[in-house]
């Protein structure tokens, strides 16, 4: 139906479990989705919610079958994901509006009281050496990682409703600095509202060389902890 690839999985991060078809050119669920689902959880989400970046759906329909009332919508830069989510929305009963389209393009009159955004903010050189972006999964974030956020950061604004927010990952193998400051000269309240550290997987401790470099140059950090390299997820909902 996908691809050659596909598998399947089950997820149970809000007490709601959902069972998905995951593709190898479809950005699969991190600990950073696990991290993002379990915050947004926690908070009273209502009316009408975006799931900007959905991959394989998963924020969506499991924000969906936590909040039922909520009107869901869903879109992503890749028609592979587009048919995935449609696919895996079906499979959990759950309904939402999908549609495909570079961040806020294909909602250019719509406005949101909710918006989840799980688009890619990694170092795009990062990205290239990693096992999170295979397949041909789209990463053009910039050697800072920072471009898409900042795009999402600019346009959430007018894309959000009164008392209206927007909940983000922001990622040290980013330029977070950059990210935060952005979200603070935009919104009138910013807040923190989880963080979890995580081990560089393999792939990156063999690429150490451009992790200095690129830590050098002020792109992200790296932290050291228990004798091991660390990297960061802090998990921020920005608000009108």
């Amino acid at each position: 139906m996908i691809d050659n690839n596909q598998i399947e999985a089950s997820y149970d991060y809000s007490g709601d479990t959902v069972n998905l078809t995951l593709s190898s050119a479809v950005f699969r669920p991190t600990g950073t989705t696990e991290l993002l689902v379990r915050t947004v959880s926690k908070i009273d989400v209502s009316g009408k919610v975006l799931d900007l970046g959905c991959g394989s759906g998963i924020v969506g329909i499991m924000l969906k079958k936590k909040f039922p009332k909520i009107a869901l919508c869903m879109s992503d830069l890749s028609d592979q994901a587009v048919e995935i989510t449609k696919y895996n929305l079906g499979k959990n009963g759950v309904a939402g509006e999908v549609r495909c389209g570079s961040l806020f393009a294909p909602w250019p009159n719509s406005k949101f009281d909710f918006i989840v955004n799980d688009v890619s903010g990694i170092s795009e050189e990062i990205a290239l050496n990693s096992s999170w972006f295979q397949g041909g999964v789209p990463c053009k974030t910039g050697r800072g990682g920072a471009d898409l956020t900042l795009k999402i950061i600019n346009s959430a604004y007018n894309h959000l409703n009164k008392n209206g927010s927007l909940v983000i990952p922001v990622l040290s193998l980013a330029n977070e600095s950059e990210v935060v400051t952005a979200l603070k000269n935009t919104f009138a309240t910013v807040n923190l509202l989880a963080e979890q550290l995580w081990p560089l997987p393999e792939e990156l401790l063999k690429q150490n060389s451009l992790l200095q470099q690129l830590e050098r140059d002020g792109q992200i950090k790296i932290f050291k902890k228990f004798g091991m390299q660390l990297w960061r997820t802090s998990i921020y909902q920005a608000s009108i």
